[in-house]
């Protein structure tokens, strides 16, 4: 059964799906088939998606990331058809906390539906399911230093370097335990957290569960207690593609050395 509009609920899971009529398929414009002026074309329901998220927080944007938007466009995108990018459409997109590499991570990662596709099914996987799949041994060893990770593709689209930046994987703050992965780009330091790394994946693999997304429907992630990812679909690139806007919040602003209006600064 569908709300009528958008709202967040009191009680958040790791991840929240909230089915709504506030996106009526006949008023999304055609699906665009590049990032520049894509702001534009959003009907005004995306007003209101912007709105309804400081609910959750404060709405962030990376100036290495979509330039900085507040609120960014996934489509998919020609060129990007085979990339580890959200704009990506021929392969399965790793299972991933967002922005894995960035102290100042996201704590929500919020997406609305425009247009659908039945084959693109959003992946995720919660940390308790996850944790439940690992040996104490295991535990132990991924909440050591003893990984790293690098940047995010979608952060070098300007021709920014890359860097090796340490993380850890599993860390027990307020009772709570949170997880930073990324399939495609962690990896531990030596043979043993190489080893714990690689159960933590087959860990992740066995905790799936999929999500369809349909226009009006508003998919709430906590980037600390879950991970998520997406199936591989076929794009048409005639406008009629899987368009979702895409919103990260955060529950407090982070330093000012590393916070300018809403964009995070940090550099590496």
């Amino acid at each position: 059964m569908r709300s009528k509009g958008l709202s967040v609920p009191n009680c958040l899971s790791p991840v929240t799906v909230v089915r709504s009529d506030a996106v009526q398929p006949e008023e999304v414009p055609p699906t665009p088939a590049s990032l520049e002026g894509a702001d534009l074309l959003a009907p005004a329901i995306s007003d209101r998606f912007l709105e309804l998220i400081t609910d959750l927080g404060i709405p962030i944007g990376f100036p290495r990331e979509q330039d900085g938007r507040l609120i960014q466009d996934l489509f998919p995108i020609a060129s990007a058809a085979r990339r580890q990018v959200s704009t990506s459409s021929l392969v399965d997109l790793g299972m991933h906390t967002e922005t894995a590499f960035h102290p100042f991570k996201p704590d929500y990662v919020v997406l609305l539906c425009l247009r659908g596709d039945p084959e693109a099914h959003t992946t995720h996987a919660a940390v308790e399911d996850i944790v439940s799949n690992l040996s104490d041994d295991d535990i132990g060893l991924l909440s050591q230093d003893r990984f790293t990770t690098t940047i995010d593709e979608s952060f070098m689209s300007h021709g920014e370097s890359d860097r090796e930046l340490p993380v850890i994987p599993l860390e027990i703050r307020d009772s709570e335990i949170r997880l930073v992965f990324d399939e495609k780009l962690m990896r531990g330091t030596d043979d043993e957290s190489q080893s714990a790394f690689e159960r933590l994946s087959e860990a992740v693999t066995r905790s799936v569960r999929t999500t369809v997304l349909e226009a009006g429907d508003l998919l709430i992630i906590d980037n600390h207690r879950a991970v998520h990812g997406r199936s591989r679909f076929a794009p048409r690139f005639n406008g009629t593609d899987r368009w979702l806007r895409r919103a990260m919040v955060l529950r407090e602003a982070p330093p000012a050395t590393d916070f300018d209006g809403r964009l995070v600064t940090t550099t590496f």
